[in-house]
């Protein structure tokens, strides 16, 4: 799987295409929107363009600064300031999403970077290119399925409180887009189920 530059836009300014800076400094955000190559799908990365002047003006002599997320430039030519995110961007990839996403997020401020380690998993992009997100609750996403032996074992607790109720041993997500499911054994995917159509009920059988 290999990151694709979908748009660029600037919360800083209306038109960066057209943008004339008025000062020979400047630092301009550009929102970089990026995903899967091929996918209708797409995740912000924030990155500074600024001169090197008006990086030096936000800091003091003493400082010490590691230039994350920064892209350096002399002079403001939208083009040359693209075509160089581009090139840059589209050469990460990965065997998965979060992979190439991560790489991305080496020159990026990825939406997603301050997940803590917890959430990881909370989020993910389905191979359709819908993602995937459990962080908010209730959700869409998972489905609590239950073998019968754990119902057993449920029904068998002095359960008074619906809290107290064990989770599956398996996690299972469902995506509303395309209807894969997934299940998972810890944060590993150990199964995707795709639907099918019934030709019977397409026929009006049962």
């Amino acid at each position: 799987m290999r990151a694709e530059v979908k748009g660029v836009f600037s919360t800083d300014v209306g038109n960066l295409k057209h943008f004339v800076p008025k000062e020979r400094d400047f630092g301009i955000l550009f929102r970089v929107m990026v995903g899967p190559e091929g996918i209708d799908a797409e995740e912000s990365f924030d990155i500074t363009v600024c001169t090197p002047e008006w990086f030096r003006q936000q800091y003091e002599l003493s400082d010490v600064v590691v230039a994350r997320h920064h892209l350096i430039v002399f002079e403001y030519d939208y083009d040359r300031i693209v075509n160089k995110i581009k090139s840059i961007i589209e050469r990460c990839e990965g065997s998965s999403w979060n992979e190439v996403a991560e790489k991305v997020a080496r020159y990026g401020y990825w939406e997603f970077e301050d997940y803590t380690e917890g959430m990881e998993m909370a989020r993910m992009m389905c191979k359709c290119g819908e993602t995937l997100s459990t962080v908010q609750v209730p959700n869409e996403i998972e489905l609590f399925v239950y073998t019968d032996f754990e119902m057993d074992e449920i029904n068998a607790m002095e359960i008074n409180d619906p809290l107290d109720i064990p989770d599956p041993e398996r996690e299972v997500w469902r995506c509303p887009h395309c209807e894969r499911i997934y299940v998972f054994d810890g944060n590993k995917v150990i199964r995707t189920y795709v639907l099918e159509e019934d030709e019977e009920g397409e026929n009006g059988g049962k």
